[in-house]
């Protein structure tokens, strides 16, 4: 198994460049194929402001925003023939995720990433990640605000526990498992190690050995700071989990693991639903 067809967001912003080196450098190793996605969003005003504003304004915007993704455009297409990538690109009006949620049916892997400082004032990115792996099943690749990244995953921590989530992670994980040099399994608040040893059986007959590890942790949110920090401490260059959550009048609750691990991710996360 073997990721073939990658979706790439691009947004006119500091990070541009870190993600289509990342999903580039990826898709030559594979042989995918990339589809840079760009989102116009609507514009976003109190009522009686936009009712005041002249048609020009739009116009103005909807003209900017379209240069904005001619020259990413370029600059993408332009990065894929250097990479010997094939590649296409493509320009969505409506906000990101919805955007992305559109494209990331017919992707094997969704690579996106937040700039500094969060999304823009007209399209808040921040809860990206976790809204495409939730409302489309297909797992999202998040690359943090700061780093370079070529996706290698030589080495791999996976976070697990015996659920759903964790299992659609490992799964939707395994071209990173089987070509990582180390893949480090870490679960949390178990009594014993016997509960997740199958895990490492499960992986073995993929080709994968395993290092096994049990953390104690008195809350969620310090249990995704040990993950963090056992993923530096052990130098990986991606963390794989399963991202939890609960739907709330159409707005999704994020778990205390998965809302620290957004906020403090140095490393490449691969998160599924």
């Amino acid at each position: 198994m073997a990721y073939k067809t990658l979706v790439c967001h691009l947004e006119d912003d500091s990070r541009d460049d870190a993600r289509m080196t990342a999903s580039l450098s990826l898709a030559a190793r594979t042989g995918a194929h990339v589809v840079g996605i760009f989102a116009i969003p609507p514009l976003i005003a109190p009522g009686d402001v936009l009712t005041q504003m002249p048609a020009s304004f739009y116009d103005r915007y909807y003209a900017e925003r379209e240069a904005a993704a001619a020259a990413c455009s370029d600059k993408f297409l332009d990065a894929a023939r250097r990479h010997a990538v094939s590649a296409e690109w493509r320009v969505g009006r409506g906000f990101a995720r919805d955007v992305l949620r559109e494209q990331a049916f017919y992707a094997d892997l969704v690579i996106l990433g937040a700039a500094p400082g969060g999304g823009s004032v007209l399209d808040d990115n921040s809860g990206l990640p976790a809204d495409v792996a939730i409302r489309t099943g297909k797992p999202v690749l998040y690359l943090p605000p700061d780093g370079n990244f070529t996706l290698e995953g030589r080495r791999v921590m996976l976070a697990w526990k015996a659920s759903r989530e964790a299992a659609r992670a490992l799964s939707d994980a395994l071209p990173f498992l089987v070509g990582a040099d180390k893949v480090h399994v870490v679960t949390g608040d178990l009594p014993s190690q016997a509960p997740a040893m199958d895990i490492s059986v499960v992986l073995a007959r993929h080709g994968v050995r395993v290092e096994m590890q049990n953390v104690h942790s008195p809350t969620d949110m310090s249990l995704g700071e040990q993950l963090l920090r056992e993923a530096d401490r052990r130098q990986c260059d991606l963390l794989v989990m399963g991202i939890y959550g609960h739907s709330r009048m159409n707005e999704w609750v994020f778990g205390g693991v998965s809302q620290h691990i957004l906020r403090g991710a140095r490393l490449p996360v691969l998160f599924s639903h």
